[in-house]
This record gives C-alpha cells, sequence and structure tokens, in this order.
C-alpha cells in the first residue's frame, strides 16, 4: 500500500484508511491463528534440533565403551631416554628390565669418488651390478648417463639400495661422491662377531668410467646389541619386541657397558576420564529432556511449546531406565551388572533440577578404581561384554556399551538412513513447518489480491463520482444563465 491514496475528492471518503484497516484486520487474524502455528513449530523444530545434537554426542561418547580394554594404560619410562625408550601393551608385567645398549643397527654404505657429479659413467650402453643381500639386482644404464644419473636410475629401479651424490668440494681429481646406502639395517646372515657385507659389487659392471673396484665400505651394515644379566642379545633392528613379552625396546644411541632401567606402569586413569566425560554429557541431556518436557500447571496455555511432548518424555524415560538399571543381557552370576555396582549413583532427588542425574564422586571414583584393579575383566566385560562357549555352542553376550550405542542409535538417523525417535519427530516437524508457511503465503497473497481489488473498485467509484460532481455543476451554471436571461427579458 505504500504510495498509494484515493483522497475521497468525488464522495469525501477517505478511502485509503479504509482499505488498510480492512488488511491489517485480515493480517491480524492470519497472525492468531497459523502465525501462531508457524512460531510453536519453530521452536519445536529448534528444540529437537537441540537435542538431537546432545544425544548424537552422548553417543559418541559411547563408543569408548565398546572398546573398554583401554582403560587401563601401561606406561614405560627409562631412566636414561638418550640412550633407549619403550612402549608396552597390556600383556607387560607391572616390572624394571635393565640392560645396556652396546650398539645400534647400522645401514652399510659404500662410496666411490669420481671426476664430478655431472661427469658421465658411461660413453656407451652398459650396466650397473651389485649383490644386495644374497641377490644379484642389474640396472641398465644409457650411454652418456652422469653420475647424478646414475643414482636417479638405482633409486627409481627399487632394489633395495638407496644412491646418493653430491661434491665432497676435496679438491683433486674425484672430489664428487655416490653412496649406496642399504634400504634395511643389521646384517644379513647370523654371524654377529664377523662382519660379511650385505653390500658386493663383484659381479662386473659394463660402466666406462665406474669399475667396481671404486666402491669401498664406508658403514659396516651390523645388528644392534644388548645386553640384559650378562646376555648378549643380537636384532637386525632398532626396535627390539621380542625379548621381554609385552615390551617393545627403542635403542635411541649406544653407551656400552653402562646399565639403563625401563619400567612398566599400569594406569587406570583413562578410565575414570572416560566415565566422568559419559556422566556429563548424560547428565547434559537429561536436565535438558526435563527441561524442555515441563509442564506449568499455573498456565492454561503453556508457554513452552513442547510441555509433555510424547517424544521427547520417551526418550528421557528409555535413557534412565537403560542407564541406570540392569544390564540383562550379561551372562548370569556376572559380578557387575549396572552401573551402581561401579560405584556410579543416581540422584534421589524426585521432582527437583537434579532428578535421575547421576553422580561420580570422591567415594564412587575410588569404589570404581578399586573394581578395576580386583576385577578387571569383569568390568570390562559389562562394558564391551563377552563371548563364552560351552561345547559347540558360542554365545555373544552384550555389554552396556554396545547396549546404550544400539538404544541411543534408535533415537537418531541410522546408518542405513531409517528414522529414528528423534530424526522422525524432527522430519514430520519440517514437513509440517513448511506446509504452514505456504498456507501462510497463501493467505498473504490472497490478502493482497483483495487490497488489490479494493483499491481499483473505489478509484473507479471516484472517478465516477467525479464525473457525475463535473456534469452537476455543468448543469447548474446552464440553469442559472437561464434564469438570468429571464431575468433581462422580463426587466426588458
Amino acid at each position: 500500500m505504500s504510495g498509494f491514496s484515493i483522497p475521497g475528492i468525488g464522495s469525501g471518503i477517505d478511502w485509503s484508511a479504509y482499505i488498510a484497516s480492512i488488511r491489517s484486520s485480515a493480517e491480524k487474524s492470519l497472525t492468531n491463528t497459523l502465525g501462531k502455528q508457524q512460531y510453536k513449530n519453530s521452536v519445536q523444530q529448534s528444540t529437537f534440533g537441540q537435542i538431537q545434537g546432545l544425544v548424537d554426542t552422548l553417543r559418541n561418547s559411547m563408543l569408548g565403551f565398546q572398546d573398554a580394554r583401554d582403560f587401563k594404560t601401561k606406561s614405560v619410562s627409562s631412566s636414561d631416554s638418550n640412550v633407549v625408550t619403550g612402549t608396552a601393551n597390556l600383556s607387560a608385567l607391572d616390572t624394571a628390565t635393565t640392560l645396556s645398549v652396546e650398539r645400534l643397527a647400522t645401514n652399510e654404505v659404500f662410496q666411490a669418488s669420481f671426476t664430478g657429479v655431472s661427469s658421465v659413467v658411461t660413453t656407451a650402453d652398459g650396466v650397473f651390478n651389485i649383490t644386495v643381500r644374497g641377490q644379484l639386482k642389474s640396472v641398465a644404464v644409457p650411454a652418456g648417463t652422469t653420475l647424478q644419473g646414475l643414482a636417479g636410475l638405482i633409486n627409481s629401479s627399487a632394489i633395495g639400495v638407496q644412491a646418493q651424490v653430491f661434491d665432497s668440494q676435496s679438491g683433486g681429481t674425484n672430489p664428487a661422491r655416490i653412496s649406496i646406502t642399504d634400504n634395511l639395517t643389521g646384517q644379513a646372515d647370523t654371524d654377529n662377531t664377523t662382519w660379511h657385507p650385505n653390500l658386493d659389487f663383484a659381479t662386473a659392471s659394463t660402466l666406462t668410467d665406474l669399475s667396481n673396484g671404486a666402491f669401498s665400505v664406508l658403514t659396516q651394515g651390523q645388528d644392534s646389541q644388548i645386553m640384559i644379566s650378562g646376555n648378549s642379545i643380537y636384532r637386525d633392528s632398532n626396535i627390539v619386541d621380542d625379548v621381554v613379552p609385552g615390551i617393545n625396546i627403542n635403542l635411541v644411541s649406544a653407551d656400552p657397558g653402562v646399565d639403563k632401567t625401563i619400567t612398566v606402569t599400569s594406569s587406570l586413569g583413562n578410565a575414570s576420564t572416560k566415565i566422568k566425560d559419559f556422566i556429563t554429557k548424560y547428565n547434559t541431556v537429561i536436565a535438558s529432556l526435563r527441561k524442555v518436557v515441563k509442564f506449568n500447571p499455573n498456565e492454561q496455555t503453556q508457554s513452552n511449546q513442547t510441555a509433555g511432548d510424547p517424544t521427547l518424555r520417551g526418550v528421557l524415560n528409555t535413557l534412565q531406565n537403560k542407564v541406570t538399571g540392569t544390564q540383562a543381557t550379561l551372562p548370569e552370576g556376572s559380578l557387575i551388572t549396572a552401573l551402581a555396582d561401579l560405584g556410579i549413583t543416581v540422584s534421589k532427588d524426585v521432582q527437583g533440577d537434579t532428578a535421575g542425574l547421576l553422580s561420580f564422586d570422591g567415594t564412587g571414583e575410588a569404589k570404581f578404581n578399586e573394581m578395576l584393579t580386583a576385577h578387571f575383566d569383569d568390568v570390562i566385560n559389562f562394558f564391551q561384554g563377552v563371548t563364552r562357549t560351552s561345547g559347540t555352542s558360542t554365545i555373544t553376550y552384550t555389554g552396556f556399551g554396545k547396549n546404550m550405542t544400539d538404544v541411543i542409535g534408535g533415537f537418531l538417523t541410522g546408518a542405513d538412513g531409517s528414522q529414528g525417535a528423534l530424526s522422525s519427530k524432527m522430519a514430520s516437524l519440517q514437513a509440517e513447518g513448511n506446509r504452514i508457511d505456504k498456507r501462510i503465503q497463501e493467505k498473504l497473497d490472497r490478502i493482497d489480491k483483495q487490497e488489490q481489488f479494493l483499491k481499483d473498485k473505489f478509484s473507479r467509484l471516484e472517478v465516477t463520482l467525479s464525473q457525475l460532481n463535473a456534469k452537476q455543476s455543468s448543469t447548474s451554471a446552464a440553469l442559472n444563465s437561464i434564469a438570468l436571461n429571464n431575468q433581462a427579458i422580463a426587466r426588458g
């Protein structure tokens, strides 16, 4: 209606104000009906979206309970981490191991001198031969190949060695160097007292300017050696993972004859951290659900747009029952069948803000750690389930982690696209919101058309009245003129 005006010249009526009042009344009626529905739908979508996000976060925290063995971790400390370090798995005993690192495993390196890195190694097509750990390897070398080009050919041939070329800046006629390094550490044979080359250049190469005799050993390939309780142990790597059960010993540097100690210790801290994270997320979900379904008996029309919503109440009740109840899927006679057995308690407040929330205080954490220490396997079985075999029958019992992941997954959209309780209601709300928006737009379009109809109608009326007024004025003027003429004749 902006800029529109019917001044009422012919009728004397302000039609613009009249049309504006009709539109205002129609819009107010729309606001009180579909507008309120739109607002309620929007609030409900926002609420369900928030709850979906919180429940999904809770599901992610539950995934960690399906592989609960990482509740207990093993760490390895070293008396000298510059010489030796280590890692351990759960099978390792909590103990200290004393050892000395006599030597490290090395990569064997041979080197040859040459006139220059860009000098040609052969004027005719030739072959570079090298025996790598008992296997003859040959690399075709085209005529005109430089020393740098030869290194590239060796490296691209994947024959178990790496070549490097550089200028030693040593002067003389052969300042360039080519180094050939065995990709593997240690010795190829089992003789750890006498060096036997891993690389051999005895088989003649046919390069014009790089003879077999040009290569000499720069670094001997040798096994690592450690001493444990007077015993020499040799390995072809600097990671020794098959000597002390459950421990990977990482050799960093040699320090012959000097004892070092690596110590394995267990930690249960990861378990408490996971439990606390789960409880925090669970309590957030429960508190949020209680808030959004809360019904105010003093309000005839609830200001809370999701008060008493059956879907949200169903999620709330299911979560509380499943989390705080006994896990019936565990084997008969299980030592631990509920979170309460692990020191996790439920608020006794029935109606207040803390109703249904979990607690894991100092006393509870102490009980949890005690159970984890004394009954580790029972705790793990509770969280991740257990498989039992009797004769030819095998039964898999699901634990708390899998049960709760499935329950929570039932509220959300599944990997196969299936709709859970929350996702289904969310989709329904979105569809309803779209329908309401469409109806509102249709109503607004109708109001616009009605407004335009009235504008056109009253505009035509004013034109007609203006024309009639003009004719009336003309007729009055003519009548006045006749009257004046008659008066003049009469006086004449």
